[in-house]
């Protein structure tokens, strides 16, 4: 019988497997990312085309930024702002109070 350990090591040992862990949590992120921005819009009771006119954009840019993966902050912001909300960044590490950064 083997050991978890060198079924997880023969798993790891096969061509590609790196890729694929490294494909699934870009997907996952990308899913959690754009279920917090859609739920964000939902739960203000926004659609898309409503957004995109706050925004100054068409209703196809408001769902690629809810898609996206690696957005800008001015992008977030601008998303945000359109919900009658504010951006704010904190940096936060270990042993300190979470510090506010300027954008």
């Amino acid at each position: 019988m083997k050991t978890w350990d060198e079924v997880t090591a023969r798993r790891r040992a096969k061509p590609g497997y790196a890729d694929r862990i490294a494909a699934e949590r870009i997907e996952a992120l990308r899913e959690i990312q754009e279920y917090a921005l859609v739920e964000l819009r939902r739960v203000l009771e926004f659609t898309q085309i409503e957004l995109a006119q706050r925004m100054g954009v068409d209703q196809p840019r408001v769902s690629r930024v809810e898609g996206e993966t690696d957005m800008r902050l001015s992008t977030l912001r601008a998303y945000v702002e359109a919900l009658g909300g504010q951006l704010r960044v904190y940096a936060e590490i270990p042993g300190q109070e979470p510090l506010p950064l300027a954008l």
